[in-house]
């Protein structure tokens, strides 16, 4: 049973609601929004980010537009402890476009996923971590992301704002762009004069950049990272293989209903599509599920794997 779970208020959950439509929103129209004082308002947003309940702001980045690929790999990995995974984490550094969850309940130990432009590149960073690991690695997937599907925390605030990406078409950016883009998945409300900084420019350029991405569809918004944990709810991810792939579009208009599912990634692999979803209990999402196999028969199977850290 889980102790100490912080408790959020009606004007907690409004604020984390406009966070989540735009968290690089000024405070003043925040404040606006839920109807508060800016006073109160920057008190407030101090307040979840002291507690660890907003642990910090990303901007939604549609990689697919500027022509890399989404590759993820699954491994079932022999003794991995602490010692492993501090220093698997400090190589996935290293990597642009790398990020690793840790899973537990399951055969799988460690997800990553890499943005990744040609498949030579997938193909180096797996044979490097092949000479790092091999004797730690017992199995491993491959699966090639095609569209993800970003929801909000409806379930906490009942506010409801989806962002897709893995559209055709491609943008153009160059060595400024991908810069800012750095700049900002390290904090997506850093200031534009604390970016211009950072990177030697002016104000004005890096306002006119962030706003020439927004309309070219590269940046696609800007989101806080949540740690639910914190509020009682657990993290799993859920790998949904079907029995008729023609009905994926139809299961997944469903799934963007659903309150409790954050993400919902279209693969190509061993699975047809992987959901991310919050519940207070593994009986909530056994039930979710059941429910979900009654409304779509195209659901042949399923696999849940409880996610420890993201």
């Amino acid at each position: 049973m889980k102790k100490d779970i912080p408790t959020l208020d009606a004007k907690d959950r409004k604020l984390i609601m406009e966070l989540e439509r735009n968290a690089r929103a000024s405070v003043r129209e925040i404040a606006r929004n839920i109807r508060a004082s800016k006073e109160v308002t920057n008190y407030r947003l101090k307040r979840l980010i002291d507690t660890g309940i907003v642990k910090g702001f990303f901007p939604v980045i549609d990689y697919f537009s500027i022509g890399l690929n989404s590759y993820k790999i699954l491994f079932n990995l022999y003794n991995f402890d602490e010692t492993l995974l501090e220093k698997i984490m400090h190589d996935m550094k290293k990597v642009y476009g790398a990020n690793y969850s840790i899973l537990v309940q399951s055969i799988r130990d460690l997800e990553i996923n890499l943005w990744i432009k040609h498949p030579m590149e997938f193909y180096d960073f797996y044979d490097a971590f092949l000479n790092s690991y091999s004797t730690h690695i017992q199995n491993k997937e491959f699966f090639l992301v095609t569209r993800i599907y970003y929801k909000t925390h409806e379930f906490m605030h009942g506010g409801n704002s989806n962002i897709m990406i893995g559209t055709s078409g491609h943008c153009a950016v160059d060595k400024t762009d991908m810069d800012i883009l750095d700049e900002l998945s390290k904090n997506a409300r850093m200031p534009t004069i604390e970016i211009a900084k950072r990177l030697k420019l002016s104000p004005n350029t890096v306002q006119y950049r962030i706003r020439q991405l927004l309309q070219n569809g590269v940046i696609k918004g800007f989101r806080p990272r949540l740690d639910v944990s914190l509020l009682g709810y657990d993290t799993y991810k859920v790998l949904i293989m079907l029995g008729n792939s023609s009905k994926r579009r139809q299961l997944i208009q469903t799934l963007l209903t659903e309150p409790n599912v954050v993400k919902i990634s279209k693969t190509i692999g061993n699975s047809d599509m992987e959901i991310k979803v919050n519940f207070t209990s593994l009986m909530e999402l056994e039930n979710f599920l059941r429910k979900m196999r009654v409304r779509n028969h195209s659901i042949r199977n399923f696999e849940i794997i409880a996610v420890a850290q993201d």
